[in-house]
């Protein structure tokens, strides 16, 4: 009973304040509330809307915080005590490495020529 009385003296005291409110500030509510979307609250479409808008401004470079600064090439010169010798960089193993592998990629293409002819397990 207690909440049927709170609901009607809640209905009574929204009833007496629109009648006392004068009707041009309800008008001019009603627009605000038809100019207003609530798409306008999407805070990603205000950050793209914004971004948009500076992209399409016309600004320099350095308006965008882009300084440039030349760039000096110098020449690259070895230490002068520095000596490369690539003589020892294909020892007899590094030799064996690739004498295998010559061979393994020769046994691939006989397979994949004519596997009939394959003897044993197939190359991988």
């Amino acid at each position: 009973m207690k909440f049927v009385l709170m609901l009607v003296a809640a209905a009574c005291a929204g009833a007496l304040a629109m009648a006392a409110v004068p009707t041009a500030i309800v008008r001019s509510g009603a627009e605000d509330l038809r100019q207003f979307h609530l798409a306008d609250l999407n805070p990603l479409r205000l950050i793209f809307d914004y971004e948009q808008q500076r992209i399409q401004t016309p600004l320099t470079p350095e308006e965008l915080g882009f300084h440039g600064s030349p760039v000096v090439m110098a020449p690259i010169v070895p230490p002068p005590g520095l000596k490369l010798d690539l003589s020892q960089s294909l020892n007899p193993q590094a030799q064996y490495e690739i004498q295998r592998n010559n061979q393994r990629m020769q046994d691939m293409q006989a397979y994949m020529h004519d596997p009939s002819h394959w003897v044993g397990p197939p190359p991988n």
